[in-house]
């Protein structure tokens, strides 16, 4: 049993960061890395947490993603209706909705047009 002495003593809620790097470190030197791991009901749990979250983050990405093309899209729009005629700030290339680019040659152009129709893709 430690004994400590008054002086050394410390209330439960304190924390001293200094004493729990000094203990972390005579922890991690006295312990392989194969001997700390975490119990198996903590590693089922944070597998559930980790993947719900993964799932998340994903669908977030997706949905900004979205975001900043149709943002994208409406800056170039605002952009080529404020240069007037086009002659002292050219235009710029205006994307189609589905993230293609007009200036394509028309024959792909078409060909994909032709495709999504006949897959029943709903332009515009």
């Amino acid at each position: 049993m430690l004994i400590l002495r008054k002086d050394q003593r410390k209330r439960a809620s304190s924390f001293d960061p200094v004493r729990a790097t000094e203990h972390q470190a005579k922890f991690l030197a006295t312990h392989t890395p194969s001997e700390i791991t975490a119990p198996e009901w903590f590693t089922a749990a944070m597998d559930k947490y980790t993947r719900d979250t993964t799932q998340q983050i994903a669908q977030l990405q997706e949905n900004v993603q979205t975001q900043i093309k149709r943002i994208e899209r409406l800056t170039i729009l605002t952009h080529n209706k404020l240069c007037g005629n086009g002659r002292d700030t050219p235009f710029e290339v205006l994307p189609f909705l589905d993230g293609s680019i007009p200036t394509e040659s028309p024959v792909a152009a078409t060909r994909k047009v032709a495709i999504q129709k006949a897959i029943g893709y709903r332009i515009g």
